[in-house]
Parts: C-alpha cells; structure tokens; sequence
C-alpha cells in the first residue's frame, strides 16, 4: 500500500509537468536568414528585432533562400502595435488584404502593398513562379 501511495503523487506530478509544457508549446516558423512567423501573435519578424516586420494578421507565407512573400489583414488598434518598428499606413483600410515581400539578402520589408503593386514588385524583383500564394 505505501508503494501506491508514493507512485501516484509521482504521476500526478509528472502529469501536471507535461500539461504545463504542452501550454508553452508554438508554432512559430523559422524563415531563414533571422527571420520567423511567429505563430501567436500571427506576425513575421526577425529574431532580434531589429530588420524590421510583417505585422499582424498574417494570414499566409511562402519563402524560398531569397524572399518572403505574404498576405495580411491588419488590425485596427492592434495590440502588438508597441512591438512593431514601423508605424504602418493602410491606403485602402482596414478590411483589405495586402501584401509584403521581404528581401532576405537586403533584410529589406517592403509593403503593405495592393495586389497591383505586389505584382509589379515581384516582377521588379524575379520572385519565382514557383514562390505563389493562394
């Protein structure tokens, strides 16, 4: 009886632990060259903070050993506003979708851009085909 008795506080313990680091885990995204999607504030930066940003609401991404390319909805009154480098201007709003292209090479943030000015951008720069968001 007192092997039980200590064998379960054990397990017990063991299991909170586990809960507890399951609670920590992200999914944040190494993008290369410094740069990462971190999954909880649903933004792209660079480890150090100091290349500048992709601020929140990614909604999508596609990277190669080049560029990053992504959509975004901003937020109005977004609350990881502090964090960001920049203060961002959205010509067209709040409830439209832009786009950044990011230069890995330059650690150049380019955007928020109109699907039009994206296009250009990508030509300007020979993004890959093979490089598409949906």
């Amino acid at each position: 009886m007192d092997k039980i008795d200590i064998i379960n506080p054990i397990k017990f313990c063991l299991f909170i632990f586990l809960a507890f680091q399951s609670c920590n885990y992200n999914d944040n995204k190494n993008l290369g060259d410094g740069f990462v999607y971190y999954a909880d504030h649903k933004m792209i930066s660079n480890s150090t903070g100091s290349y500048g940003e992709i601020p929140s609401n990614v909604l999508e991404y596609k990277h190669d050993k080049k560029f990053i390319i992504a959509t975004q909805k901003p937020i109005e009154n977004d609350p990881n506003e502090l964090m960001y480098d920049n203060e961002y201007v959205y010509k067209q709003g709040y409830d439209v979708i832009y786009y950044w292209i990011i230069l890995k090479e330059t650690k150049t943030v380019i955007g928020p851009l109109t699907k039009v000015e994206f296009l250009e951008a990508r030509e300007k720069y020979n993004i890959s085909e093979n490089l598409t968001l949906n």
